[in-house]
């Protein structure tokens, strides 16, 4: 880093551990408007392109969320305290701070995914950007389930085959995509 922030940018998922240091903070932005201004602490931010939301959890330490008003000035929406989680999603508004279940928030670092009753469709997101694969639905009411389940280091076919034997959705794996029907 050079000059008197440290300053990245994030499109995806990523958990940080900041090494404190007050006098050059540390500022991780999104292309949601949403900044967080760090000092020293442990937390993940969450800002996929596709998903019409920013969430962050922090772990340890302390963090501030920023956005910025119509003039493009910086302003702080909330400070966050440990084993907290915040969600904002585009054009609502109040800011979310809740209690975080953070053993499931940071399952991905440890290369976990878990589903709590998700919708089918968080979990096909999950399984799209987990194995590279890209999934097909045949039909709507699939996106009426609901999963729960919690894998390792599982491939594709077994997850489907988990997903089969809990919901009765058939599947077939073809050249470049996955079909659920």
């Amino acid at each position: 880093f050079i000059g008197s922030t440290r300053e990245i940018f994030v499109t995806g998922e990523a958990f940080f551990d900041v090494k404190p240091n007050p006098d050059t903070p540390m500022v991780v932005s999104t292309d949601k408007n949403v900044f967080i201004k760090v000092t020293g602490t442990k937390f993940n931010i969450r800002a996929y392109k596709n998903e019409s939301s920013t969430k962050a959890t922090l772990y340890s330490g302390k963090i501030e969320v920023l956005g910025k008003n119509k003039e493009g000035a910086p302003y702080v929406m909330t400070s966050m305290k440990p084993n907290e989680s915040y969600e904002v999603r585009e054009n609502v508004q109040p800011l979310k701070v809740l209690k975080a279940d953070t053993l499931k928030l940071s399952a991905w670092t440890r290369g976990e995914l878990m589903f709590e009753y998700a919708p089918l469709s968080d979990v096909i997101k999950e399984l799209e950007r987990w194995h590279g694969a890209s999934f097909e639905v045949a039909n709507e009411r699939i996106y009426n389930h609901k999963f729960s389940a919690k894998f390792k280091q599982e491939s594709l076919v077994q997850i489907l085959e988990v997903l089969k034997f809990c919901t009765g959705i058939e599947y077939e794996i073809g050249k470049d995509k996955v079909i659920l029907k």
